[in-house]
């Protein structure tokens, strides 16, 4: 990735001239994460991604040809909480419109949204819809959650002190009745056909398949993976 990313960079300053890689975050396919250009991750640093939408934008490269192929799990989960941290940071609503340049524009586009360019590929581009739902998702999370933890049949739980379970993509398959905020942490069967939550006092509440399961096999299979907290 660092030759790569090497390659980019001359690309851009020599090739076109600008001052540093154009992208401000590059993912790779394995879910990895790199600062793209320079000025610090937490400022509004302009990039050059997608003249003349790059003023108030961060530009992300999602390292891939992605017009057959679709795009991995681990890179969708990097690229997934990179930009609820980012759009987080700033106060952005992930699924939301913005002004920009005279035009009402999705704060969350892809580049041919703004721009005539074949990226991010006819099949990275079907990833849309969900990744706004779910870095909204992961941001409310963020400010108002307890714990988050993904399903492996694709979707996502997110728990709150309440004990509410909010599923995104995911079957839901019921809520602890609390009437305290005691709920801790959630864990998802390896099936992705159930859960459990933990609740402050140890208590373990079981839904779907994992009520089904005997308590050995609960504890060496869900409970280990317990403190994905958000």
């Amino acid at each position: 990735m660092e030759r790569l990313s090497g390659g980019i960079q001359a690309f851009h300053q020599g090739g076109n001239g600008w001052c540093d890689i154009g992208y401000n975050f590059l993912v790779d396919r394995f879910g990895n994460i790199y600062e793209g250009r320079g000025g610090g991750i937490t400022k509004a640093v302009v990039g050059a991604h997608a003249a003349p939408f790059n003023t108030r934008g961060t530009g992300v490269a999602l390292i891939g040809n992605h017009s057959a192929t679709g795009v991995s799990s681990a890179a969708k989960t990097g690229l997934r909480n990179l930009l609820a941290w980012k759009l987080g940071y700033h106060g952005v609503n992930a699924a939301g419109y913005t002004s920009a340049n005279g035009q009402t524009i999705r704060t969350l586009i892809a580049h041919r949204d703004v721009n005539q360019t074949e990226c991010n590929g006819n099949v990275g581009y079907l990833i849309m819809p969900q990744l706004r739902a779910e870095v909204a998702f992961v941001i409310g999370l963020y400010n108002n959650g307890v714990a988050l933890e993904e399903n492996p049949n694709g979707g996502w739980y997110g728990l709150d002190g309440s004990g509410e379970v909010s599923a995104v993509f995911a079957p839901h398959y019921g809520d602890p009745d609390f009437n305290w905020n005691i709920a801790r942490d959630i864990a998802v069967m390896p099936d992705g056909k159930g859960y459990i939550v933990l609740d402050g006092f140890g208590g373990l509440h079981k839904f779907g398949s994992a009520a089904q399961g005997t308590m050995k096999n609960l504890w060496g299979a869900v409970l280990g993976g317990l403190g994905h907290r958000a």
